[in-house]
């Protein structure tokens, strides 16, 4: 790993320097870029003898002329040189490094939310950034020093602006983002995206080839195939190359849907073919652990769609094969990315609840489940299988404390021409003694909030969908005079071309988006398969105790 120093100081008092340099370190650490020692005197470049990157986050101080001339022998040398926010509004008599940078701060407007926009979709830093992105923070308007080469843009008084930018100078490189005031802005995923990208790019990386894809499964059920197809397409550095189903009609749609893709009714002559990298399996689930070892010994990166596995050793053994191969295997866990569960999980964050004891969830209607494989306890897994996926990883992420103890009951007493129970409850306790409480099932006549969180201080309640506006998310929290509550705004992404009216609760592009990072950047993989098999272990839990009536204790990797 590369070595990173970062020169985090407010000599002006402005900005919140060790939370930024907290937060650097961390995702450069995370990321597999660089280890980070931070610095807060200038004099730290006097010694940039063996540091790869440097990063700069401070505002206003000295920068005396000798260790002026060192950073910029330093950069002219081949350093990679990263500069965030204030530091062109730093040191403004030292011409030479105003300079090097490519601009010098003039003002900003008072702090408001202003849009960026990305004015180069093709660079390495910003390929994968969506076209604009939203930010609370400072304006910097800035005087241009050196020729750069620009990546993002504002818009300021009927004017488009450069807000970020590249530019060479000798053998080194230099990225500067003029974002940053908070440490809630340095860490908005595009901007965190651009940062490290940015480090990346001043290092000398270049991406990888793309990786070329196929789809293993394109039934009709909510238009899966179509969806990841799409997601696919969508997605600069990944390439849809083939599909596979062993119906040939569902391959006639996929030709259709994605001309000039090759199409297979057979998954060993999909795994043959050298040039398919990377396969999304969208099966029934009992076909997810058989289909997926098959790719992976066929030499693919793998991912599969969730619930990951019926069993936690079939889980386990996925995992110890991919790591035995050298491959990246991982798990489409598209709802950690759902706008109202980032939402809430930003109000806990907050400390706005308090510290949590009870997750409650509600995944139940009423009617026939209908007659296909999700009725099917022996290819589904069962009922507390499809929809617990997600909100057992909810809880997970959420509580942190692994799950000690599960109990789980079903019921049978309507639908008896399917195999699937009709109700199910599960009920799960973790180490620090919080509780998880799901209810499952198709009788279920009256409904109530899907998400309940209670906390020491207060509670969070995320409502059934309101037609005209969608969920609310409801705060009880603790003010001078009794509870107060508040209802907490969400963005839920905009329906896309090509994504079912399911998906409209979810920002799945950021996972596909993560995705093509790790493989073509080095970004860790979005989902691992460890955290999707400590929700296999979970629920297996739950079937075995619904069986034998008694708590289970799951079976971790």
């Amino acid at each position: 790993m590369k070595r990173a120093l970062i020169l985090s100081a407010s000599y002006a008092g402005y900005h919140a320097d060790e939370a930024a340099f907290a937060f650097l370190a961390q995702e450069l650490a995370r990321r597999g870029i660089a280890s980070a020692e931070r610095a807060t005197a200038t004099e730290a470049l006097l010694h940039l003898e063996g540091v790869d990157l440097l990063v700069v986050y401070t505002d206003g101080g000295e920068l005396p002329a000798e260790q002026e001339r060192s950073l910029i022998q330093w950069v002219e040398s081949g350093g990679a040189l990263v500069a965030l926010h204030g530091a062109t509004a730093s040191f403004p008599q030292a011409r030479g490094y105003l300079s090097l940078l490519g601009a010098r701060f003039q003002e900003h407007p008072p702090l408001t939310r202003f849009s960026v926009f990305r004015a180069d979709a093709q660079h390495m830093i910003t390929v994968r950034l969506p076209e604009s992105f939203s930010v609370e923070d400072e304006l910097y308007i800035m005087e241009p020093l050196s020729p750069f080469h620009t990546l993002l843009t504002v818009r300021y008084q009927g004017k488009e602006l450069p807000i970020a930018w590249v530019r060479e100078q000798g053998k080194g490189r230099v990225c500067y983002l003029g974002l940053g005031h908070t440490p809630q802005v340095l860490q908005l995923w595009p901007v965190a995206d651009f940062i490290c990208h940015g480090c990346r790019w001043a290092l000398g990386q270049s991406p990888r080839p793309p990786m070329r894809v196929g789809l293993v499964g394109y039934g009709g059920a909510f238009g899966m195939g179509h969806f990841h197809g799409t997601l696919v397409s969508n997605t600069p550095g990944l390439e849809l190359v083939a599909a596979c189903d062993i119906n040939p009609k569902q391959m006639e749609v996929a030709a259709q849907d994605f001309p000039g893709i090759r199409t297979y009714t057979d998954p060993a002559a999909l795994a043959a073919q050298p040039d398919v990298d990377f396969v999304v399996i969208i099966l029934p689930h009992n076909l997810h652990a058989p289909v997926a070892a098959q790719f992976l010994d066929a030499g693919k990166h793998v991912m599969v769609e969730k619930p990951f596995t019926i069993t936690a050793a079939e889980a386990v053994a996925l995992i110890e094969k991919a790591r035995s191969l050298g491959l990246t295997l991982t798990v489409f866990h598209n709802r950690r990315w759902d706008r109202d569960y980032l939402a809430l999980k930003q109000v806990i964050a907050e400390g706005r609840i308090g510290e949590p004891w009870l997750f409650e969830y509600f995944s139940a209607g009423f009617g026939h489940p209908g007659y296909w494989w999700r009725s099917d306890k022996a290819v589904s897994g069962g009922i507390m299988h499809d929809w617990g996926a997600h909100m057992v990883d909810w809880a997970l992420n959420l509580a942190r404390d692994e799950v000690e103890s599960v109990m789980a009951w079903t019921q049978k007493r309507r639908w008896f021409d399917v195999t699937n129970a009709d109700a199910a409850k599960l009920v799960a306790r973790f180490r620090g003694g919080q509780l998880l409480d799901i209810e499952f099932g198709s009788l279920s006549a009256a409904r109530k909030a899907y998400m309940r969180i209670l906390g020491t201080r207060g509670a969070i309640e995320v409502g059934p969908p309101n037609r005209d506006i969608g969920r609310q998310i409801l705060v009880h929290r603790e003010g001078e005079n009794g509870l107060i509550e508040e209802l907490i705004p969400y963005s839920a992404p905009r329906r896309q071309q090509g994504r079912p009216q399911w998906a409209e609760w979810s920002a799945v592009e950021e996972l596909y988006i993560q995705l093509a990072n790790h493989f073509l950047l080095g970004d860790p993989v979005p989902v691992t398969p460890e955290s999707a098999a400590r929700v296999i272990g979970v629920l297996e839990a739950a079937n075995i105790a619904a069986e034998k009536g008694q708590p289970q204790r799951p079976t971790y990797p």
